[in-house]
């Protein structure tokens, strides 16, 4: 059994998913917080579309899973070659000053 969390302030029909946590997890939580989620089995998994990240949403009244599919941040490989363009610049910004 899991507890689905979701956005307070979205539609009942497509409301965001924010956490889901399983029943050895929630055990450790109030009444009064585990009253605010739903109670779901094997929740599904998203499909994998490549360059895509899911965004889960739940209809809370049918307790079915809706995924949206945005495009996922830049490749951790073109993140570290910007690094590497900017820390060469940096050095011979710092070189051409001592010259």
């Amino acid at each position: 059994m899991y507890k689905v969390f979701t956005n307070k302030n979205d539609e009942p029909t497509k409301s965001r998913v924010i956490a889901v946590i399983s029943e050895s997890i929630y055990k450790h939580y109030s009444a009064e917080k585990l009253a605010e989620g739903i109670d779901m089995r094997n929740p599904p998994q998203p499909d994998f579309v490549d360059g895509k990240v899911a965004i889960t949403y739940i209809n809370k009244e049918t307790k079915e899973y809706i995924y949206e599919y945005k495009e996922a941040p830049k490749q951790l490989e073109e993140v570290e070659g910007k690094i590497k363009s900017l820390e060469e610049a940096v050095d011979t910004l710092i070189l051409d000053s001592l010259s």
